[in-house]
């Protein structure tokens, strides 16, 4: 949760492929390649509906780090995002 507003509070004029590039280099320690961004973004897409589409349950998403100045619905999905990033085998250690 914190990291996906994080990335809202952070850049809040930015745009989404620049918070896109952001995030994925907080998670990842690199740069995203182009396909990366593309999926990413047609991720954000899908998610922004999901939210809009369940708002109670975006909100219940957000928690306790929810902001007074971004939609409930825009910052659900940078959570979402967020989460998803760090799901993926490469930010996850292993021993």
């Amino acid at each position: 949760q914190a990291l996906g507003q994080r990335i809202l509070t952070e850049q809040p004029a930015a745009t989404d492929t620049e918070r896109l590039t952001r995030l994925f280099r907080l998670a990842m320690s690199r740069s995203p390649e182009p396909a990366e961004i593309d999926r990413l973004t047609q991720l954000l897409r899908t998610f922004r509906q999901l939210a809009a589409d369940d708002a109670a349950n975006a909100k219940k998403l957000l928690g306790s780090h929810q902001s007074h100045t971004v939609p409930v619905t825009e910052a659900a999905a940078w959570v979402a995002l967020a989460r998803t990033l760090m799901n993926l085998d490469e930010f996850v250690t292993r021993d």
